[in-house]
């Protein structure tokens, strides 16, 4: 991915995929009449200018310029981006930040962050310590009139006392339905697994983050076999699996939703696990605050 990456974007680019992910894009005359039929002419300007501009250095930086962009964005932010790197959100896919300081490709580096946990969001660093060159410049557009900001990821409070999900709780739910996989891992799992899990290697211990999802089969049968011989492990496990699926319910089905959360609460504090029981109180608590900007 990381020196192909070009190429194996075009090659999954079938009218299927444009239509998916290319919904709501303007089919408009600049759009028929010159995008389309002359892909070529953008790249082609640039190297005009640069000659005009520079004279034949212009050419070393049209070279460097027409490199710049497939090989950090197709390649590292896609590549290394779900290789290296911290993660924010347990998401059901291996995105990572490459870096707090996203500076180097707009922003895009924070990609665990933005194009997993909230790929709606304008602003991609929800962290105190994250940099997001990429907003900045909205914000500075936005000042002048250039921009209008959309949306921006909503921010998580915490209620006290909540005794019986509401529905602020199910909005933060669906919302936040990544940060509640993260919390419900550090504040179940992790403590269970450093307790239950001493003599299990790193790498399964790191896999109850996404359910063993990304092992390959050897070790995804070990990690299964030694669920099946834990049945706290396994019903934690079982727990978390209910909790996330919530999600999966369709938009139509409110009460439901709310009826299975509600459900999930009660019988997690009965379950006799301090963890979960306190995890249980905590995501009763859940609204959501609006970001700040």
């Amino acid at each position: 991915m990381l020196w192909r990456g070009v190429e194996l974007y075009q090659a999954r680019l079938d009218k299927d995929m444009l239509e998916k992910y290319g919904k709501g894009s303007p089919d408009d005359w600049i759009e028929r009449k010159l995008y389309t039929p002359r892909a070529t002419f953008g790249p082609i300007l640039m190297l005009a200018i640069n000659l005009t501009l520079f004279g034949i250095p212009g050419i070393v930086m049209w070279a460097l310029q027409m490199a710049w962009i497939p090989f950090w964005a197709a390649g590292v932010i896609n590549g290394l981006g779900h290789w290296w790197g911290y993660r924010n959100f347990d998401t059901a896919d291996t995105a990572t930040n490459l870096t707090p300081w996203a500076f180097w490709v707009g922003g895009e580096e924070l990609h665990n962050n933005h194009h997993h946990a909230f790929p709606s969001s304008a602003k991609f660093a929800l962290r105190k310590y994250e940099f997001d060159i990429g907003w900045t410049v909205i914000r500075g557009l936005q000042a002048v009139g250039l921009a209008k900001v959309l949306r921006v990821a909503p921010e998580l409070d915490v209620r006290p006392n909540i005794q019986v999900p509401d529905a602020d709780t199910m909005r933060a739910v669906m919302a936040h339905r990544w940060q509640v996989a993260t919390d419900y891992f550090q504040m179940v799992l992790k403590p269970h697994l450093q307790a239950e899990a001493k003599d299990l290697p790193g790498r399964l211990r790191r896999a109850f983050r996404s359910e063993g999802r990304w092992l390959d089969e050897a070790h995804r049968a070990r990690f299964s076999a030694w669920i099946a011989e834990r049945p706290n492990t396994q019903r934690l496990m079982e727990f978390r699996a209910r909790l996330l699926g919530i999600y999966e319910l369709r938009s139509a089905e409110a009460e439901a939703k709310m009826e299975a959360l509600r459900a999930w609460c009660a019988e997690a504090e009965a379950s006799g696990i301090r963890q979960l029981e306190e995890f249980s109180a905590r995501l009763k608590g859940y609204s959501m605050a609006p970001a700040r900007v």
